[in-house]
Order: C-alpha cells, then sequence, then structure tokens
C-alpha cells in the first residue's frame, strides 16, 4: 500500500468499503524472533450488518494499544531506527481512538511525514457511488481529473479493461515485488508493516520501496 502511494498522484481513501474481517484494514504483521505476527486493531463487529469501513468502532475494552506498544519495544528496541519515531507513535497509542477510519486516517500521516508523499488523499465518501467496478474506476477517474488508473494482479480480472481503454484512459499494473532490507532476527520476511522497514532502514525507507514496484502499462 504503501508503495503505490508513494508512485501516485491522487489515493481514494475508501473509506465507504466494507469492513472484511481477517484484512489488512485493522491489522499489521511485524516481525518477531518467531516470524510475522499479527497486530490487530479490535472491531466491533458481533451481531451487526456489514459495515462500512468509516461506521466501523473500535473495541476498546481489549488493552491493544497497550499490547501493540509492547510488541513493538520487545521486538524492535534494538533496530536502528526505533528511538528516532517511538515518540510520535506513542501519541497514537496513548490516544483514545473510537471510531477505526480516524485511527486509520492519523496513522497514514504519520507515514505520510516520514516518505516523500506527493500523493492527494480524496475519500471516497466524496466521490460518486457506484456499485460496478468499472463503472466507479470510470466515474472516479474523471471526478479525480486522473487520466491514468494503476491496478494491482489481483484486481486484473475483476474490472472491464477495454471499457476503461475505450474512453482513453491509460492502464498501468502495479506489482510489488520487495526487495531484502536489513531486519531484526534472522532470515528476511517480507508483506511486513511499514513500520518494520522504517524502524530498520529509515530515510532509505522510500528508495526500497521504490526498488520493489514494477510497473507495466496494459
Amino acid at each position: 500500500m504503501c508503495g503505490k502511494i508513494l508512485i501516485s498522484d491522487i489515493v481514494v481513501w475508501a473509506d465507504t468499503f466494507l469492513f472484511k474481517k481477517g484484512s489488512t484494514i485493522n491489522r499489521m504483521k511485524i516481525k518477531t524472533i518467531d516470524g510475522g505476527r499479527w497486530l490487530t486493531v479490535p472491531a466491533l463487529t458481533h451481531g451487526l450488518a456489514a459495515q462500512q469501513i468509516r461506521k466501523v468502532r473500535i473495541d476498546n475494552h481489549a488493552l491493544w494499544a497497550k499490547n501493540h506498544l509492547r510488541a513493538l519495544q520487545n521486538n524492535y528496541c534494538n533496530s536502528p531506527y526505533y528511538f528516532y519515531y517511538i515518540d510520535e507513535l506513542l501519541k497514537i497509542f496513548n490516544s483514545r481512538w473510537d471510531m477505526l477510519a480516524e485511527l486509520l486516517e492519523y496513522s497514514m500521516q504519520f507515514y505520510r511525514g516520514k516518505m516523500p508523499v506527493k500523493a492527494e488523499f480524496i475519500k471516497s465518501s466524496k466521490l460518486p457511488g457506484v456499485s460496478d467496478r468499472t463503472d466507479r474506476v470510470l466515474a472516479w477517474l474523471n471526478e479525480t481529473g486522473c487520466d491514468t488508473f494503476l491496478f494491482e494482479p489481483f484486481e486484473q480480472k475483476l474490472f472491464d479493461q477495454e471499457k476503461v481503454r475505450a474512453k482513453d484512459f491509460s492502464l498501468k499494473l502495479y506489482d510489488f515485488r520487495p526487495v531484502k532490507y536489513h531486519q531484526q532476527f534472522a532470515g528476511f520476511v517480507d508483506s511486513l508493516s511499514a513500520l518494520d522497514l522504517l524502524f530498520n532502514e529509515g530515510e532509505m525507507s522510500a528508495s526500497i520501496l521504490k526498488r520493489s514496484i514494477v510497473l507495466d502499462q496494459f
């Protein structure tokens, strides 16, 4: 996600999309001595119908913030840039968050402040609501003034590429192939939170992300 943001001009913040349990919407993976470990922000979903992300509330009965902070301290306190970032992260963990969307937005602001992100963020709630995926791509390209849609491999069969090109828009396939970087503990684990990269590589994080990106014109 952070890699795609780095090379984009407009990012649609999908706050109207449905929340999915088990996705990376409310969780991130860090590296421990035993390998990858998920840190999850608990969401109140029991007995509720499918919710838009912007309407999901956090279950603050669980001591998730305290547990997440302890996990970061235990696994990253010896990383080169841990103490460079931890004070700002403490502000996040020591604040009370009731809505998941607010926590996600604030966390993204943290990342934007650490990497050269030039993209403008637009909430999907501010854009036309279109259920058909292809028509939504076209509507949002028009609304945002963009001429190119960046999509990932898993999306190739989810929208009509010919219909998009017929409207004189370009398509680019975004493929993220992580290059290895310094990590704590033995072995390399990919698909981790951007925090792992920041704690270990600091100001080199953005260039590492960019080297991991492959773009193909469609």
